[in-house]
């Protein structure tokens, strides 16, 4: 969670995010139209505070501890109510990564 052309954080962060209705973020105020079904909008808690540049490929973390998401982008500013974090969905992928991740036995991660 860096912001805007400041520096980067030198300890590792996290924020509380909220997911929002994708219909609600697709509209022509908001991301109009490019989010499909695998994305996740997300809304910040604090208008102050929202994942930015240098955050992509973050964990989306929710309940247990499961990763549920991968964050994908955010507005030039970060913190534009109207154009809110999206993240791309896990669950649609995870037979495709279960499948590549087990072509390498542990010892080839050696």
């Amino acid at each position: 969670m860096t912001h805007q052309g400041g520096p980067r954080a030198r300890a590792l962060q996290e924020l509380d995010l909220r997911v929002l209705d994708t219909q609600i973020c697709n509209n022509s105020r908001f991301w109009n139209g490019v989010l499909i079904d695998s994305m996740l909008c997300l809304k910040a808690g604090s208008k102050s505070q929202a994942p930015c540049k240098g955050d992509s490929g973050g964990p989306l973390v929710c309940g247990k501890g499961q990763v549920d998401g991968i964050l994908s982008f955010s507005s030039k500013t970060c913190t534009d109510i109207f154009k809110p974090p999206v993240a791309t969905a896990v669950a649609p992928y995870s037979s495709w990564i279960r499948k590549v991740i087990g072509r390498w036995s542990p010892q080839s991660l050696v």
